[in-house]
């Protein structure tokens, strides 16, 4: 995939920032509703054939800006061992 094919989308109100294909859009409010039936609400975005998606979910609790790397870091070593044929452009933190 050629990274002109890639876009920044702002998720949690601004508070989050992550590269994502073209094709990712945030769900609607009715897929949301239908996805997730809870009244807690998943900020979540996905492809167009609905087969990759991103969900994050705001805490009021604060994180040690000195804990990010290793969080990103095990997410790496879970997300490689789950599907270990995923092809990163990218697993950096800015």
């Amino acid at each position: 995939m050629p990274l002109s094919d890639l876009r920044f989308a702002s998720l949690l109100n601004d508070r989050i920032e992550l590269t994502v294909t073209s094709d990712f859009n945030l769900l609607t409010e009715d897929a949301l509703k239908i996805k997730y039936p809870s009244e807690h609400k998943n900020n979540s975005s996905t492809n167009e054939s609905v087969g990759i998606e991103i969900t994050l979910n705001y805490t009021r609790n604060k994180a040690n800006i000195y804990y990010i790397p290793t969080c990103k870091d095990n997410f790496v070593k879970t997300f490689n061992k789950t599907d270990p044929a995923a092809e990163w452009l990218t697993n950096r933190i800015k």
